[in-house]
């Protein structure tokens, strides 16, 4: 059976996903090339977040978000710790893109403008409810949050960080 914060993980993306899908489907309706900008956004918008985010968290290969946790194994491994602010800033940015870009669009059509707004609500307040609630890396801001840690508890994992050699992966 798959835990609480892995199918809310899971689904949160796919909420995502879909929220992204409807924006592209108001793009296209006046403009094929700005579509596809926005399906090249729309993919491309987790690289940036799993590198300069995921990367650092000690829980990256027992992911909550699990697709996020299953781009990390391709990237190098980076030291873990507190989040810069260059980290957030490259994490919040690609977000914002993939949200804020459909937009001129979505103000044309109602109806897919609601249903954006709702589905990426949902995907947020379960990322933020469960997923962050279920992760034990004390190092990010949400968990700390949704934890309530200390500022000063941020070096902390809340259990043993897997490693590459404890989970059959190849050594890069």
């Amino acid at each position: 059976m798959m835990r609480s914060n892995r199918f809310h993980g899971v689904t949160s993306l796919g909420l995502m996903f879909a929220a992204l899908a409807i924006g592209v489907v108001a793009v296209s309706r006046h403009s094929w090339l700005a579509a596809g900008v926005g399906i090249c956004v729309s993919v491309l918008w987790v690289l940036p977040v799993a590198w300069f985010f995921c990367t650092k968290c000690c829980c990256r290969l027992d992911c909550g978000h699990v697709l996020l946790g299953l781009i990390t194994r391709a990237l190098p491994e980076r030291r873990l710790g507190p989040y810069t602010k260059t980290e957030a800033l490259f994490t919040v940015l690609p977000l914002l893109v993939v949200v804020v870009y459909p937009q001129y669009w979505l103000a044309k059509e109602t109806p897919l403008l609601i249903a954006f707004w709702c589905l990426v609500a949902v995907a947020g307040l379960q990322a933020v409810l469960f997923v962050c609630r279920g992760c034990s890396n004390a190092a990010c801001p949400s968990t700390r949050r949704s934890a309530g840690l200390r500022e000063s508890d941020h070096s902390i994992c809340n259990r043993p960080a897997i490693s590459r050699s404890s989970t059959h992966l190849p050594p890069q």
